[in-house]
């Protein structure tokens, strides 16, 4: 739902030509998006690429496994090399020396973890996904913010089917724009709140009520990430 400014964003700058536009780091607030945006941007343009590479970037021992880990579709020679920093090494060679791929690095750390492994050059793009806003001087950063209102309501109305099932489209608006300021439009909390009322058949006010009630012991429950 909505994000349609960023994905445009995201598409002029990678095919802008501009070797600088060819990694864009998408950053923002755990819970903002960014990973769903990196999904609906490959999904959207995957005829486009010869290839497209996802990379969970998150531990080092994770990125280096799953970018090695390309070495097989590719049928590098290298596949089957027990020194992993050699099948590295040839993969980010076959980055350097092909077009037409988009490598994706998902909930990546720092821009020093990812240097090993980003090809030089302009041969491709590049998508990181990152909490971390410091990434110019390797990717051109790309803020997410949480969703506007509007696109936070037509999120609710569609996930939880509230004014298609109860035919009262106007009240369900109201009820979903509540709930949406209440949840601070962070789109991970309204995907929490659509999944507990369809899964329950409740009403968007009664989810409102009870989270209005239970926020304290909910936030309870588990730590809050300091960037929240």
């Amino acid at each position: 739902t909505g994000r349609g400014t960023l994905l445009g964003q995201l598409r002029s700058a990678l095919t802008s030509g501009q070797p600088v536009a060819l990694a864009q780091a998408i950053h923002g607030l755990g819970g903002a998006g960014k990973t769903q945006l990196a999904v609906e941007y490959a999904y959207r343009h995957a005829a486009e690429y010869d290839l497209v590479w996802w990379v969970r970037a998150e531990e080092p021992a994770i990125l280096a496994a799953d970018y090695a880990a390309l070495a097989g579709p590719l049928n590098l020679p290298q596949k089957d090399e027990p020194d992993q920093r050699l099948v590295v090494q040839a993969v980010r060679r076959w980055f350097m020396q092909n077009t037409g791929w988009l490598l994706v690095f998902d909930h990546a750390c720092s821009p020093e973890d990812l240097r090993p492994y980003l090809p030089p050059g302009g041969a491709g793009h590049v998508l990181v996904t990152s909490r971390n806003p410091h990434w110019r001087g390797l990717a051109t950063p790309l803020t997410v913010p949480v969703l506007e209102r509007t696109e936070s309501v037509a999120f609710l109305l569609k996930r939880t089917g509230q004014a298609l099932r109860r035919g009262s489209g106007q009240a369900d608006e109201a009820a979903a724009s509540k709930l949406a300021k209440a949840l601070g439009d962070l789109p991970l909390a309204l995907a929490q709140a659509g999944a507990y009322i369809d899964a329950t058949g409740g009403s968007l006010s009664a989810y409102l009520d009870l989270f209005r009630h239970r926020q304290r012991d909910l936030l309870r429950r588990g730590k809050p990430s300091p960037d929240y």
